[in-house]
């Protein structure tokens, strides 16, 4: 059969095939990393990890599925309520909603995270005072294209 252009049925699964790879190679590289570890989030603020963290807080559903995709899930202790896939943050600990106002920081610190990921500036109040009280949050922008998406997941 020859190979057919863009809008071919084989299209989903070459795009599918694409991701695993790269999910593949991205777990290798975090595997790989070196701490401290220092880049610039999706606000522009400059942060640095100085271990892999143990214990992460996902503020958005994109953020979770990223965390689980990645093969992180075991250290997300903390969602929102509005996380619902994979199916294990069904039992994961709830912060609150999505939106600053819905957001326990309270119930956050209780959890200890040495993470928080936020949704960048739509989250900017909560993100201002979960590092007033001295976590590490870093802030991703919800991604609108494959680049975006696949920046999120090299700075995850």
């Amino acid at each position: 059969m020859p190979c057919r252009r863009s809008g071919s049925r084989h299209t989903p699964l070459v795009l599918w095939y694409s991701s695993v790879v790269l999910l593949v190679g991205l777990v290798s590289a975090l595997a790989a990393a070196d701490f401290p570890l220092q880049f610039t989030d999706d606000l522009g603020r400059h942060i640095t990890l100085t271990a892999r963290p143990q214990r992460i807080v996902s503020l958005a559903p994109s953020n979770t599925e990223r965390l689980f995709a990645l093969g992180a899930g075991r250290a997300v202790v903390g969602v929102t309520t509005v996380d619902t896939y994979p199916p294990e943050v069904l039992a994961v600990a709830k912060v609150g909603g999505f939106v600053p106002k819905s957001i326990s920081i309270e119930t956050i610190v209780s959890l200890k995270p040495d993470l928080v990921l936020a949704a960048g500036e739509l989250q900017r109040a909560a993100i201002e005072a979960l590092e007033r009280v001295g976590l590490t949050v870093v802030a991703l922008e919800d991604p609108d294209t494959f680049e975006a998406v696949y920046a999120g997941m090299r700075l995850i």
